[in-house]
């Protein structure tokens, strides 16, 4: 079970210690996700272990990169 500490979860090495646990592209992702919803990555949990070994990039990269223009489309509508 996660408990905020270093290396427990990758989200957490990224925005709360400032780690680099995935490629780059997928960091800014993640990171520009979080601007427009501090829990909009939440669903990306389990899939965030394989991310960092290099796993299923192709995908993270289409899922995150649609949940952003989901989150921008609704930030559109307001």
């Amino acid at each position: 079970m996660p408990n905020g500490r270093i290396h427990d979860h990758p989200f957490t090495d990224l925005i709360v210690y400032g780690l680099h646990p995935f490629p780059a592209d997928i960091e800014k992702l993640v990171l520009e996700i979080r601007r427009h919803d501090p829990y909009g990555v939440v669903e990306f949990g389990q899939d965030a272990f394989d991310w960092e070994r290099g796993q299923h990039l192709d995908d993270a990269r289409r899922r995150l990169g649609q949940k952003l223009e989901d989150l921008r489309s609704k930030t559109l509508k307001k």
